[in-house]
């Protein structure tokens, strides 16, 4: 393998969720192997009514199974091959585990979310408005009082990954790589790190297009949308509170009515994604809400919404790169949903829009990251330096 390439392997597809976009926008240029979607998954599509895509799974599982087992094969066969690893979770922690202890030069782990410390990949105890951090720096008994179980995997050897990988670090068996200078700084304090994982960046495939969006035909106008999933972590739970206090006010989240909450009747649900009417509502809204609770890296839903909304809230968290957006550039709102409402109501009466200085630097400085991502990740995955 020369020394301007290495292999990618992930344990999500190249798919609609932020890391198959991510894994979307590697396979363009890198040898890129995934771990094949589990054929549950395809009833579990069925049941929601989207067969294309059940059989798009189901037919694709075992080729892509044998691609796995070849990967692998090869992998161990070349401990020294230069390796980016993504999502672990899905690859299956153990196997993660018994590639990297393996590897004779370490391989990188591109922290995609916080499973380098929580089991359940995003850091939030449901009930909570802010981040969890109770196993930073290795108490993982916490996450057993909480009752924290493995997500989006029920891999029962979850715990095993995050008590071991300290070692591996140790051992020089991997390295760690960031998406933000937040995300580097919460793994140096919880692995105690000389040195903070060197920042890489982000960049998913759709994110081409908001270079050049063109023109949209207008969506239906909006007060509040959510961009996010139907996840606590994300905040959709948080803002469901928020619009009870703004009952005037009209929110949009994009999925199915929630069967087990009772949100206030202002609130209103459709199952839509980016491709599928997402985003000209996001183009149309008010403001466009993306409050995470836990300690989010670049997350996709974010960045879209600032690049294309008129208005962008968030809530307040001090370990999201949410934090590092230039001031003026999105609406913190307080974690407490009846003060985040007063601030919000006022920003929607007052027509509030970002600082246009603020967001013509952030604009251009995302501009140059396509490029610089890539540049970044060739050196820093060890044995992939860019060639003279």
């Amino acid at each position: 393998m020369n020394g301007g390439s290495f292999d990618v392997l992930s344990g999500v597809p190249a798919d609609d969720t932020g890391t198959g976009r991510l894994v979307a926008h590697l396979r363009s240029s890198h040898d890129v192997h995934v771990r094949p979607t589990p054929l549950r998954s395809a009833f579990s599509l069925a049941l929601r009514g989207r067969i294309a895509a059940a059989a798009r799974v189901a037919l694709g599982y075992a080729p892509q199974a044998l691609r796995l087992r070849r990967a692998l094969a090869w992998l161990r066969r070349h401990p020294a091959a230069p390796l980016l690893v993504l999502h672990p979770q899905s690859l299956g922690f153990r196997t993660t585990l018994d590639l990297l202890e393996e590897r004779t030069v370490p391989a990188a782990l591109l922290m995609l979310d916080s499973s380098f410390f929580c089991i359940a990949s995003y850091n939030h105890v449901a009930g909570e408005n802010h981040p969890c951090e109770r196993c930073v720096g290795g108490d993982y008994d916490a996450a057993r009082r909480h009752g924290c179980a493995p997500f989006p995997v029920a891999d029962g050897t979850a715990h095993a990954f995050v008590r071991e990988l300290p070692g591996l670090l140790r051992r020089g068996k991997v390295v760690l790589l960031a998406q933000n200078e937040v995300q580097a700084r919460l793994a140096q304090r919880h692995f105690a790190l000389a040195q903070a994982p060197a920042v890489v960046g982000m960049w998913t495939r759709d994110w081409d297009a908001l270079l050049a969006p063109g023109t949209a035909a207008p969506g239906e106008r909006w007060d509040v949308v959510f961009h996010g999933f139907d996840i606590e972590a994300k905040g959709v739970r948080w803002l469901e509170e928020v619009a009870a206090h703004l009952p005037a006010r009209r929110f949009l989240f994009p999925m199915a009515t929630p069967l087990q909450r009772h949100p206030p009747e202002n609130c209103h649900y459709r199952p839509l994604s980016w491709e599928t009417g997402l985003e000209p509502l996001v183009r149309a809204a008010s403001v466009v809400a993306v409050p995470s609770l836990w300690s989010a890296p670049v997350e996709g839903a974010l960045v879209k919404s600032v690049v294309l909304a008129s208005a962008v809230a968030v809530a307040e968290n001090s370990s999201a790169y949410a934090c590092e957006l230039p001031a003026g550039l999105v609406l913190p709102l307080p974690q407490d949903p009846a003060r985040a409402a007063e601030q919000l109501g006022a920003a929607l009466a007052s027509n509030w829009a970002p600082a246009s200085e603020a967001r013509q630097i952030w604009l251009t400085q995302f501009a140059r990251q396509r490029g610089r991502f890539l540049e970044r990740l060739l050196s820093e995955v060890p044995g992939a330096r860019p060639a003279a």
